[in-house]
């Protein structure tokens, strides 16, 4: 793997680590002037001034969140990550985690 794959692979490890830290200013570094979010909320638009306060207004709901990277691929410009999230609690009305039946 070239030196450049795997500083891309430690930008993606960041980004997890911020985002689960709800680093704003450390997230508004790493994102491309041009970044567009594929996983919106509702009301939420693609770009990267929408995604900031989405970060930190899905993860209050969530206390003590932890990303763990299972799986890490990356060629060329390009990181592949397997993740899975864990939070001890929830806490307060997270929309995405609501039973069916009150969707």
């Amino acid at each position: 793997m070239s030196d450049a794959e795997e500083k891309n692979k430690a930008l993606v490890r960041r980004f997890f680590e911020a985002r689960a830290k709800t680093d704003l200013d450390a997230l508004d570094k790493m994102l491309a002037p041009d970044f567009v979010n594929h996983t919106l909320a509702p009301n939420q638009q693609p770009d990267r001034e929408d995604y900031k306060p989405q970060v930190a207004n899905s993860l209050s709901a969530f206390s003590d969140v932890r990303f763990v990277i299972e799986d890490q691929v990356a060629a060329g410009d390009k990181v592949i990550s397997r993740i899975r999230g864990a939070a001890p609690t929830i806490e307060g009305n997270f929309w995405a985690l609501r039973p069916p039946a009150q969707r």
